[in-house]
């Protein structure tokens, strides 16, 4: 099966599409289906696949770094506005932080939802709640450290 360019979703849409799963997976269905129909009739994806590993290795460390930068700014900003927390505080934002991360660890579907594309929109949204909860668990671990 030839690779498929993913139809163009904002980040507003993406954060709707990851709540339908979420919430109301038999309204995402529809969507997919819709949007399959779209695939099914788009063009081929020229781009190499070593440009795609070289686009996600730069994103991914981007994406790290911003957020990243975020719970650093985030542990300052507490600092400042509650002084130095309790060793319970940073506890807990440790165990949360590192509780988000293994839950997008495990959480991450592979084989059972996979095509030979890898654009529908549910491996779309697996992807992107991962990431949300990656980022998220750094934001925790960076910010009680910052703090």
């Amino acid at each position: 099966m030839a690779q498929k360019i993913p139809s163009k979703v904002s980040l507003y849409q993406a954060i709707y599409l990851c709540l339908l799963a979420i919430f109301k997976p038999a309204r995402l269905i529809e969507l997919e289906n819709e949007d399959s129909t779209r695939l099914n009739e788009a063009e081929n994806d020229k781009a190499h696949r070593a440009m795609k590993v070289h686009y996600a290795f730069k994103t991914s460390f981007l994406l790290i770094a911003g957020f990243s930068i975020l719970g650093v700014i985030l542990g300052f900003v507490l600092k400042c506005l509650f002084g130095t927390p309790q060793q319970i505080t940073v506890s807990i934002l440790q165990i949360t932080g590192a509780g988000l991360l293994l839950w997008g660890t495990l959480f991450v579907r592979g084989f059972e939802i996979q095509s030979f594309s890898c654009v529908t929109l549910s491996e779309r949204v697996n992807q992107w709640l991962y990431r949300a909860l990656c980022c998220a668990g750094t934001t925790f671990i960076i910010s009680s450290l910052a703090w």
